[in-house]
């Protein structure tokens, strides 16, 4: 098994899957974000603590942020979240 992150990495993703699962629950819509370099698109994407529902598109990235520039920023704002 491949070492990754720290204590601290483990903890924050555990509390985005918990809340991804609140949300879920509440009938609120999840837009799934995964780093992945390009080389990586095509392959098996490595996730930890999260996992995505088979019907909930995942948004790759290779940039800081999801938030600026890439498909996700453009569900965004098709969705009405983001100008």
């Amino acid at each position: 098994p491949v070492a990754r992150g720290n204590k601290e990495t483990k903890k924050v993703a555990k509390k985005i899957a918990r809340l991804a699962d609140e949300f879920r629950t509440a009938g609120l819509k999840i837009y799934p974000v995964c780093f992945a370099y390009p080389y990586q698109r095509s392959g098996k994407i490595d996730r930890y603590q999260f996992y995505p529902l088979p019907n909930e598109h995942v948004f790759l990235k290779d940039k800081d942020s999801a938030f600026e520039e890439g498909d996700f920023a453009q569900r965004l704002q098709q969705d009405g979240k983001k100008k």
